[in-house]
């Protein structure tokens, strides 16, 4: 039976989700996949090795991934042995990032998960560590020093808007330029229009998707924004 948890962060709800074995030791790799809800990753010991926004990721013994919800990501390789937490919550993160934890704390959330598991009773945690993991985000972020660099944010857009109808205007309005401008500014970063930079970040994941194979073109093409296969393979063979 899934659960769900709601506790109080800094003024914000956040709702950490479970499932029964959600609390689980046992890393192994996991095919290309994304979430609704924020994805995080504790390592308490060894090493795991992630794939998102198109780039390899390792992350280290008392460091944390926060994969931010829609982001194709994966689980690639662990050491042996490694030790890790792994679970969603409610809670706005618009980037990966990777989070060096205060010492002692992944030690101290395991062996507080695995006493809980030992009697029942994981759920009781869910609280506590939705807590402590949004607080730890929050640390992080310092919203006086927003991001400056627009080719960053141009890619940013593409990789997390694909999916769907994303337009120039958005984008203009993300970039505080008039759409004129943001033609120009996708032009000069990625040497392409918008609608076609659009197009290649949707053929981009689609072979990533084909390399994982686990789901049909067809599935594929829905999956990176494509109302119907035919347009989907068009798009696929003119990039070929």
């Amino acid at each position: 039976m899934d659960r769900e948890m709601t506790v109080t962060v800094a003024d914000q709800a956040v709702r950490i989700f479970m499932q029964e074995g959600f609390f689980s030791f046992r890393a192994q790799s996991n095919a290309l996949h994304r979430h609704h809800c924020t994805e995080v990753q504790i390592i308490a010991s060894g090493r795991g090795e992630y794939t998102a926004e198109g780039r390899r990721l390792t992350v280290g013994a008392g460091e944390m991934l926060v994969v931010p919800p829609g982001l194709f990501h994966a689980s690639r390789v662990y050491a042996p042995g490694t030790r890790h937490i792994a679970f969603q919550m409610l809670y706005p993160v618009e980037t990966v990032r990777c989070i060096a934890l205060p010492d002692g704390i992944a030690d101290q959330l395991c062996a507080a998960i695995e006493r809980y598991l030992a009697v029942g009773s994981s759920h009781r945690l869910a609280p506590v560590l939705a807590v402590i993991c949004a607080e730890i985000v929050a640390a992080q972020a310092d919203p006086t020093e927003p991001i400056r660099d627009r080719g960053f944010l141009i890619a940013e857009f593409f990789a997390k808007n694909y999916a769907r109808e994303a337009t120039l205007g958005e984008l203009a309005g993300r970039l505080g330029l008039s759409e004129k401008q943001t033609a120009r500014l996708v032009r000069r970063h990625t040497g392409c229009g918008f609608r076609e930079m659009l197009t290649r970040s949707r053929l981009e994941a689609a072979r990533q998707l084909m390399a994982e194979g686990q789901l049909s073109l067809s599935e594929i093409a829905l999956e990176v924004g494509y109302q119907s296969y035919s347009g989907f393979w068009k798009a696929f063979r003119a990039q070929m």
